[in-house]
Order: C-alpha cells, then sequence, then structure tokens
C-alpha cells in the first residue's frame, strides 16, 4: 500500500483561473466596444474624405492634420477595446481621467469608472487583484 496517492482538500480546491477574452466580457461592454468601433469607422471616414471635397477655405496643411485626428480617433478606440478585453485596471482609470479632462465627456467617463468596477470584481473573483 505504499503507492497510493493522497490528494489532500488544498489540491482538490485549486481555483481556475478564467482567460479574459472579448467573449466573456459581457453584454453591456460588449455594446459600449461595438458602439466605440462604430463611431471610429464613422469618424475615420469623415476625416479621411475630408481633404477631398471642395471646400474653398482649405489649405495645403488640412489634409496632414485630419489624417493625423483620424490616427488618434483609431489608436484611441483600439486602447479603449485592449484595456477593457484584458480588464487592465490601470489603463482604464487612465481612459477615464481622459474621457474627463481633454475630452470633457462625463457620461463616458461615468461609464468607464462602471466598466472598471466591473472589471476590478472580475479579478478579484478570479484571484487577480
Amino acid at each position: 500500500m505504499e503507492n497510493e496517492i493522497k490528494t489532500t482538500e488544498s489540491e482538490a480546491e485549486t481555483k481556475v483561473q478564467i482567460a479574459f477574452s472579448f467573449s466573456n466580457l459581457g453584454i453591456w461592454r460588449k455594446i459600449y466596444l461595438a458602439l466605440n468601433w462604430i463611431g471610429c469607422v464613422f469618424m475615420v471616414i469623415i476625416f479621411v474624405s475630408m481633404p477631398f471635397t471642395d471646400y474653398p477655405e482649405s489649405t495645403p496643411a488640412q489634409p496632414m492634420v485630419v489624417f493625423v485626428i483620424a490616427i488618434l480617433v483609431f489608436a484611441y478606440t483600439f486602447w479603449l477595446h485592449k484595456a477593457m478585453v484584458t480588464r487592465n485596471l490601470t489603463q482604464l482609470l487612465i481612459l477615464t481621467i481622459i474621457q474627463v479632462v481633454p475630452l470633457f465627456n462625463p457620461i463616458s467617463a461615468l461609464i468607464m469608472f462602471l466598466v472598471r468596477n466591473t472589471s476590478k470584481k472580475e479579478r478579484e473573483a478570479n484571484g487577480m487583484s
């Protein structure tokens, strides 16, 4: 009987960590991300098409400024998506502050704050801090 495998209760009670991904986000966060991506695509299309329209006040520097704004909008949306999917609390806090200070968007900041709290609870339930 020397070959018996003894298991303790602590081994049987090991927690299984959930891999965070878009598929286990929850419906409201998925809707929020989808609306952000739709808005991003809409704004990028408008910004990219602006230099090709016939505006009398257009200047040679305008196309470059418009393309830079379009790139910034896309980069911000990608950053938001990445932070929400990975549940990175620091990045979500920074995005919340960005919504308040330079963008003056308190409603979106409130949504981001609620997303951060939900992500924090998920991380704590998963054994991460």
